[in-house]
């Protein structure tokens, strides 16, 4: 009995610990460094003006909420200037001129863009950077990158290393260029986990060259990646490429794509369809 009422007294003094801390520091005030700091923590945690944001390591940081401005979602292209816009990839790019339904897409939204292609069939981002540097070195204010099917699903790094090598050329022609990586998709016979491999990756490497990622691919699996989408097992039909572009218009704009009359030769009630998922997905 003795020794239970030893280790029962000494559980009630290790829970009251860090009591006796607070209530002692309290009383401290802000005298010292220590109950300055202790005092503070204690201020921001329970405060509904502070918010809990993350660092780069994934550490917990309050913050003030009075330190931030309310701001508005962020935009490339605006209405007010006219944007050149590149697309770098392969046939995936050019089949049904995804460039060019996003530029008329854009054109309905009310703004001004012009678009440009380097592209070649099958081809990687390593390869573009290789062949293409000088094209790639010209002043664009946009570009949006594309990788080949293989190299997006399964070589990461492969991936990566071209989406770098390419950044670099284009930023050398403009320090400011906005970059944005399509997630785009796998082969239509591909398993869902591949399409998703795709979409992960499309993050990864998007996060390495400090772009953006317009989720064409998820909203390919939000049509349920429908045999409608693809012209073939790799390729987009008309359907397939005006629901990429719409994601493309979703992502620079941040505009309704649920205003845009233009519905690239498919059928209207199709478009719409495809307007309400870039809108929900990206």
């Amino acid at each position: 009995i003795k020794k239970l009422k030893n280790v029962f007294i000494s559980l009630i003094i290790i829970f009251l610990i860090p009591v006796i801390v607070n209530t002692f520091l309290l009383m401290l005030d802000d005298s010292t460094d220590i109950s300055n700091c202790w005092n503070n923590v204690n201020k921001r945690s329970s405060s509904s003006n502070y918010i809990n944001i993350y660092d780069k390591k994934g550490n917990s940081v309050f913050s003030d909420k009075e330190d931030y401005e309310k701001g508005e979602a962020r935009t490339t292209i605006s209405k007010n200037k006219k944007k050149s816009v590149v697309f770098i990839g392969n046939s995936k790019t050019y089949v049904h001129d995804i460039p060019g339904m996003f530029k008329s897409i854009a054109s309905n939204g009310g703004y001004k863009v012009s678009t440009s292609s380097i592209t070649k069939g099958g081809m990687t981002l390593a390869w573009h950077a290789s062949n293409n540097g000088s094209k790639l070195k010209q002043k664009y204010d946009i570009a949006v990158l594309q990788e080949q099917t293989d190299s997006m699903q399964s070589n990461l790094s492969g991936y990566k290393k071209g989406a770098v090598a390419v950044s670099n050329l284009l930023r050398s022609g403009n320090s400011n260029v906005s970059i944005y990586v399509r997630e785009c998709w796998s082969y239509k016979s591909a398993s869902s986990s591949a399409h998703q491999a795709v979409q992960s990756n499309a993050s990864s490497v998007a996060s390495a060259v400090g772009g953006t990622v317009i989720k064409d691919g998820k909203a390919w699996d939000r049509f349920g990646n429908d045999s409608r989408l693809y012209q073939d097992d790799t390729h987009q039909s008309k359907e397939g490429a005006y629901l990429s572009a719409i994601c493309i218009y979703k992502a620079l704009t941040n505009d309704d794509p649920t205003k845009i009359t233009y519905c690239g030769g498919i059928d209207s009630s199709t478009a719409k369809r495809f307007q309400e998922i870039a809108r929900d997905v990206c």
